[in-house]
């Protein structure tokens, strides 16, 4: 059995190699996989829910911003339940690091609305908080101009923290009158 030289029993030895390790134990860092639920309701322009089923997608848009891809995601939304869709995002974290992202970033379409383009979701969560948004209308093909601007989508969103995610729940309100030129 092999025993250590007395000079590194001594207690500041100790104390130091027990500091090195937790050192290097707490910053070492990696990467975290977050899930979020993010649940879309649909109102129509006077802020009543749509009397009918309305085909959502929530969907990566840092990995696709296509048509095509938004439809692999698309499910109804209705008065009685809204679409729930799920998006995965990763992020650099210390070993003792388990808050959530700051950020989520995804895409919306709502077909019926617009089949140019998307809107894009950049939200800020905060817990507890309603919280007013406007989302951005994005082309799917930004080399391609649209016919005409196409305002910000309004809504509003609360935040729930999950073990490895949001629970974003967001309510869209949709515009009076009918879609933009081009669909």
């Amino acid at each position: 059995m092999t025993t250590l030289p007395p000079r590194l029993c001594t207690a500041p030895v100790r104390r130091v190699i027990c500091a090195l390790i937790l050192a290097l134990s707490t910053s070492a860092c990696g990467t975290a996989l977050f899930e979020h639920r993010i649940e879309v309701a649909v109102r129509d322009a006077s802020g009543q829910p749509m009397g009918r089923a309305v085909e959502v997608s929530v969907f990566d848009s840092l990995m696709g911003s296509s048509d095509e891809w938004a439809r692999r995601t698309a499910g109804p939304s209705t008065a009685s339940a809204p679409y729930v869709g799920r998006v995965t995002a990763t992020a650099t974290r210390t070993v003792m690091d388990s808050s959530l992202p700051q950020t989520i970033s995804a895409g919306l379409a709502i077909p019926e609305f617009s089949t140019q383009g998307y809107f894009a979701l950049n939200l800020q969560p905060q817990p507890g908080a309603e919280q007013m948004v406007e989302l951005p209308f994005a082309a799917y093909n930004p080399d391609v101009p649209l016919a005409v601007k196409v305002a910000p989508l309004p809504g509003r969103m609360t935040a729930e923290a999950l073990e490895k995610g949001w629970l974003i729940k967001l309510t869209v309100t949709m515009p009076a009158g009918p879609p933009p030129p081009g669909d």
